[in-house]
């Protein structure tokens, strides 16, 4: 049997971009990076995914671009593979879950250790962020995706060749998420395009030009991906 779950542990509930600070999110990432090393051997079982995930894939931006705002959460999906009855991995990743109350940790002692960290990659992030956009209503979501294309190392057709090369572009599930894409970066009305906007407003911004930015970077995407 196989399938796949998550979890979040959400530290606010804001829907702007003033409650996310990205200092946090390198201890949020840091807390991830502990979880993963206490989880071990079976931590091979799971991938970092939502608002980690940009920043982790790019990892060095453009100087004109501004640095991701962060996350607030630690979302974890969990690959579920039982084979006669065989849950011994299952049973450590809950006890440690458990163990840590899921709640940030004191560090002590500094010190810096590497470690592999599966992250999920830009195709099943644009999938599972599409849907989110349906599903829910956190602006949140269509900002990771055009701060994703605007830096992506290389630009929209170095992202677009990733995305085509992973081994989900082919599926119908993964194809009806592009088309809901363009969907909601069709206009600067369009429910992707707006919530962006509301994301990023401020006394000093233009929501229908932010909306704009938010068209014309996905929709460049859209095209490349198509090509």
């Amino acid at each position: 049997m196989s399938q796949s779950t998550s979890g979040t542990r959400s530290l606010t509930t804001e829907n702007h971009h003033s409650a996310y600070d990205a200092a946090n999110s390198r201890l949020i990432l840091a807390e991830t990076a502990s979880l993963i090393q206490a989880i071990g051997l079976a931590s091979h079982h799971l991938a970092v995914i939502g608002g980690l995930v940009p920043g982790i894939l790019v990892p060095v931006i453009d100087p004109d671009l501004p640095d991701h705002v962060g996350t607030q959460d630690i979302d974890l999906c969990l690959s579920i593979a039982l084979t006669e009855g065989k849950v011994g991995n299952y049973d450590r990743i809950e006890r440690c879950l458990k163990e840590a109350n899921f709640e940030m940790a004191r560090h002590r002692g500094g010190g810096r250790v590497r470690l592999p960290l599966r992250v999920t990659g830009p195709a099943a992030y644009f999938a599972a962020k599409s849907d989110a956009i349906n599903r829910r209503d956190k602006g949140k979501d269509a900002y990771d995706l055009i701060w994703l294309i605007q830096a992506w190392a290389g630009g929209t057709k170095a992202l677009a060749c990733e995305v085509q090369s992973s081994a989900i572009s082919d599926r119908p599930e993964f194809q009806r998420a592009i088309d809901d894409l363009g969907n909601q970066f069709s206009d600067i009305d369009a429910i992707g395009a707006r919530r962006y906007a509301r994301f990023l407003a401020s006394d000093e911004r233009d929501l229908d030009a932010d909306a704009q930015i938010a068209v014309g970077a996905m929709q460049e995407f859209l095209t490349a991906l198509q090509v």
